[in-house]
């Protein structure tokens, strides 16, 4: 799967943690497993090389500095899909900060 991505131009990734907890599942034990800080920080070190951009929650902001230090576009915005208008406000947020990554102005 990690060849397939890497072979896609441009790949995103939603940090499943904020402020330190996850939002659903292991991925707090997924990344300490890994010797990775269970952080915003962690999930672009696993991303690293695979994604050329990390979304991050609001709360996570002072880490952002840190992210883009490993080489990774870093966009901020609110992450906890609550809702369909949340889902679509975060899809949204994603392509548009993947707009100037492509060159093309807009993927929608």
């Amino acid at each position: 799967m990690a060849e397939a991505v890497r072979a896609h131009p441009l790949v995103a990734a939603v940090s499943p943690i904020v402020a330190g907890r996850a939002i659903k599942g292991p991925a707090v034990e997924m990344l300490r497993s890994r010797g990775l800080d269970p952080s915003a920080v962690g999930v672009a070190q696993a991303y690293r090389g695979l994604a050329h951009l990390l979304v991050v929650d609001e709360a996570d902001r002072d880490l952002s500095g840190r992210i883009a230090d490993l080489g990774m576009r870093v966009h901020i915005c609110p992450t906890l899909m609550v809702d369909g208008a949340a889902r679509r406000r975060l899809a949204e947020e994603v392509l548009t900060a993947l707009a100037p990554l492509a060159g093309a102005g807009s993927l929608r």
